[in-house]
Parts: C-alpha cells; sequence; structure tokens
C-alpha cells in the first residue's frame, strides 16, 4: 500500500480540483471503495492526459468526434461499468459480509465477467454462512449492499464533481452506472422470487423482496410495485446533466459547467431517490449546497413498509474551517427506526424462530458523527482522517451495530 501510494502521489500533486483521496477502514467499506476508484479514475486520466496532447481549444468536426467516441467507449466506458461492479460486489455485497465476519460470514470468491464492448459484463459475490447464525435483517442488508454501496458512489462522484465546478465526461457513464444500479436492477428483475442464498442466480432484488415479505408480510411488497416506485430515481438533475456532458464532450471537447440554482451566496440542487433498508424502501430528498468550490450535502429520508415507519436526515460539511491551509470538517447522521435485531440471541434457533409474528417492532432514535480532518504534508498533500462512532441502527455505508467510525489515508489537493 506505502509504495501504491509514494508512486501515485506525484500524479495527484499535480491534478486539478477535487480533493482525491486514498482511505481505508476495518471492513473495506463503500467509502473506502468509492474514494480509491473516483481517485483512480482521476490518475488515469492524468495519464492520459500527460500521455496524449490535446489541442486548446478542441478541435470541432468529424475525425476530432470520432476520436472522442473511441476514447470514450473503449477506455472510459470499461473502467467505468467495472468500478460500478467492483463497487457493487467488493464494496456492497463483500463489505456487508466482512462487518458480519463475527457471524462467520465470509467471501468464497468474486466473479467478474470482461466489462462492455469487450464482453458481457456482470459480476458474483460467493459467500458462505450459516442462516441459523443470521437474522433476517442482517440477510436483506447482506442481499441489498450491492446497490447501498453504489449509490454512496454516486454521491461522492456529485461532491466531487461540484468541488470541481464542472462534470468529467470521462465519469458520465459512472454516475449512470452507480446512481442507476438500484433502478435498472429493480427495472431488470423478473416477478418471480424464489430466495435461494445471497447473489445467487435469482438475484439481489428477488432475495431481497422475498425476505422482506417472508419477514414482514403485512407489507405485500412485490417486484411490480418496487419497480413503480424505483422511477423516482429519474427525479434529480445529475442524470441528465451527465448524459448531456457526454454529448457536448464528444461533438465539442468541452466540459460542461454545472448549472445551479441561486440560494443567497450558496448554488442549490436537489434531487430525489429511493433506497433499500432492512426493514423497507426508503425515500431520500437530497440536497447539494456549493459556495467557493466548497459542497455540503444534506438529506431527508423516510420511509412505511408493513405498518414500521422510519425517518432520518444527515449532513456532510468537510470544510467548516481550515488549520495549517487544510480542510477539517464533520459529517452527523440521525434516524428513527424500528427496532428490529441486527444479531441473533445465542438461544435463538432461526431455522425455527417466526419473525412475521413480531409485528410490534418498537422505534428507537440512533444516531452517527464523526470528525473529518486532515493533517497537512506538504502544500499538495495530507493525512486523511475520520473519527466518530455510531449507534444501532441502519446507515448506508456504515455497521448495523453500534461502532467507531475510523477511516485513515491520504488526500491529494
Amino acid at each position: 500500500m506505502k509504495k501504491f501510494t509514494l508512486f501515485l502521489a506525484p500524479l495527484f500533486l499535480l491534478a486539478e480540483p477535487p480533493t482525491l483521496n486514498l482511505i481505508g477502514d476495518l471492513y473495506y467499506s463503500p467509502y473506502t471503495g468509492a474514494e480509491s476508484l473516483l481517485t483512480l479514475s482521476q490518475g488515469i486520466q492524468y495519464v492520459e492526459n500527460w500521455a496524449v496532447k490535446k489541442p486548446n481549444p478542441p478541435h470541432r468536426g468529424w475525425t476530432p468526434s470520432l476520436e472522442r467516441l473511441g476514447e470514450l467507449l473503449l477506455c472510459w466506458e470499461p473502467y467505468n461499468y467495472m468500478s460500478g461492479v467492483v463497487q457493487h460486489e467488493v464494496f456492497g455485497h463483500g463489505y456487508r459480509a466482512r462487518s458480519f465476519r463475527k457471524e462467520g460470514v465470509r467471501v468464497r470468491k468474486y466473479k467478474f465477467g470482461f466489462p462492455p464492448p469487450f464482453g458481457p459484463g456482470g459480476g458474483v459475490t460467493y459467500l458462505s454462512f450459516q442462516p441459523q447464525r443470521l437474522t433476517p435483517f442482517q440477510l436483506s442488508a447482506m442481499s441489498s449492499a450491492g446497490v447501498e454501496a453504489t449509490s454512496i458512489l454516486a454521491i461522492r462522484l456529485k461532491l466531487q464533481w461540484l468541488q470541481a465546478g464542472c462534470i468529467n465526461p470521462s465519469q458520465a457513464s459512472l454516475y449512470q452506472y452507480s446512481q442507476h444500479d438500484l433502478t435498472h436492477y429493480i427495472l431488470a428483475t423478473k416477478d418471480k422470487v424464489s430466495y435461494q442464498g445471497i447473489a445467487d442466480s435469482e438475484g439481489d432484488i428477488q432475495s431481497y423482496v422475498h425476505i422482506l415479505h417472508a419477514t414482514l408480510p403485512k407489507g405485500h411488497l412485490t417486484t411490480h410495485q418496487i419497480r413503480r416506485w424505483a422511477l423516482i430515481n429519474y427525479a434529480e438533475p445529475f442524470t441528465y446533466y451527465a448524459f448531456y456532458a457526454w454529448w457536448l464532450y464528444l461533438i465539442t471537447g468541452k466540459q460542461m459547467d454545472i448549472p445551479l440554482f441561486s440560494m443567497g451566496s450558496y448554488g442549490y440542487l436537489p434531487g430525489l431517490r429511493m433506497g433499500l433498508t432492512p426493514f423497507g424502501p426508503e425515500y431520500y430528498v437530497e440536497n447539494f449546497l456549493v459556495q467557493d468550490k466548497k459542497p455540503i450535502y444534506f438529506y431527508l429520508r423516510g420511509g412505511r413498509y408493513a405498518g414500521l415507519s422510519s425517518c432520518g436526515l444527515g449532513i456532510e460539511h468537510a470544510y467548516i474551517g481550515s488549520v495549517d491551509g487544510v480542510p477539517w470538517g464533520f459529517r452527523a447522521d440521525v434516524w428513527y427506526q424500528p427496532n428490529v435485531p441486527y444479531k441473533a440471541h445465542a438461544s435463538t434457533n432461526l431455522l425455527t424462530f417466526d419473525y412475521a409474528k413480531q409485528q410490534h417492532y418498537k422505534n428507537r432514535f440512533g444516531g452517527a458523527i464523526s470528525l473529518l480532518g486532515h493533517i497537512k504534508i506538504s502544500n499538495g498533500s495530507a493525512l486523511f482522517l475520520q473519527l466518530g462512532g455510531k449507534t444501532t441502527g441502519f446507515l448506508p455505508g456504515e455497521t448495523l451495530t453500534p461502532s467507531v467510525i475510523l477511516r485513515l489515508g491520504f488526500s491529494f489537493f
């Protein structure tokens, strides 16, 4: 890891904004995967720009457009597709499995296909576990962990674009793969549900629906219903911005500045999306504020399924202040969720225990807060630190049980 970081550091010291991060944590969470994949993307682009001198201003016409089309389809499309698949499998399903290590869950292997246009693509995570050691809410979290991870990748990418002030066209399809991983997965899911195991041939969404219905049958969730609900994911501007930015670069060779609503001294963009929790679907109202290329992210979330309701809100502001020229900030989340069991009692036989009869899970408050900071190394780099903790509850990208939040790494400005 040290050799890898030292090798890439000279590239990132010369990179334009946004800030790039190489971080790690105990279970290799979706946050570590997202930041690392985006950093690698910027590194590849730096090497490309160094190796291929592009004209400034860009040339227009059929020949330059065909060259840019080849760049987007043959270079960036395979990388963006595989980034989404790796985030989904390794830092999604793999993360939840690693966080359930004490319950005996293990990742047996990952399997990936060649990405388009060179192959059919796809990925599978093969797990080994004993069902009697897990609650159905843990199984549900493993089923939906892939699309949970890609939604985090989409948020991190939006924050980087807002910091840069424009959309990187080489990452446009990466945004579509991450933001709409859940959308496309749901829309492609058949009505049949027959749960046989996590990441089996039935698919994540069918597994999720089957486990949720078997555990909370009052909800009567079907894949047909969830397909209609997933259409809300298109009610957000970056989907259309990314599509336009791809075509703008193809035709003109230029990047697209991000149109923002004016809110005082801030630029503002809203968005809607759906997410999956162990106790049912939730809806997010996402909000992005930016001032002087310093983005703030905050959201409201809520849902109601099978008589169980949930709500929450959160904020991430990484630029509250600076120490020695590098930023410091925080991330905070609070929620009010059903008090479902995320850990099996030692005396409970989950093969015979009927969770469907336990329909009166009382809600409880929970929260998480962490410090986001940097310790300066040089004018272009710093040590990265995220330190905090969370209570019991579902928070995307974090453990289900109480835990310390600790991520360490490097940032390059």
